[in-house]
């Protein structure tokens, strides 16, 4: 009897924040591999890692770095084994978290011992 590579369901996010994400999936067998791919922005996305089958774990989980300069993600996962790669997950969007615009700072009155420091928070959740 011939194995044939088995398609995994689209993977999930979490743990965003303005550095990054976490994937996760889960492996349809322990016997199978696991390719990450992830673009930025509207990139092709590429591999970033391969989760081995050295695991005997069915969940998966993959940090990935946010590069500079880029507002979102999307990737995907593909299950493998000794008879080659499934088609591709459904592809996972994942946005950057806006880091809050600064501050614009006004002092008054400044002396030797104090000052007063006015600011205007924007409407960002900042």
């Amino acid at each position: 009897m011939l194995d044939t590579p088995r398609s995994l369901g689209k993977p999930t996010h979490y743990g965003k924040d303005s550095t990054g994400f976490t994937l996760a999936w889960s492996r349809v067998n322990v016997d199978d591999s696991v390719e990450v791919y992830c673009g930025a922005d509207m990139q092709t996305p590429t591999r970033v890692n391969i989760n081995s089958w050295a695991t005997s774990s069915l969940s998966q989980t993959q940090r990935v770095e946010f590069a500079t300069g880029a507002r979102s993600y999307n990737c995907y996962v593909t299950a493998c084994n000794a008879c080659g790669c499934s088609p591709r997950s459904e592809t996972e969007l994942i946005t950057l978290t806006d880091v809050p615009v600064a501050p614009q700072v006004v002092v008054f009155n400044p002396t030797t011992c104090s000052v007063r420091v006015d600011w205007q928070l924007f409407g960002n959740g900042g």
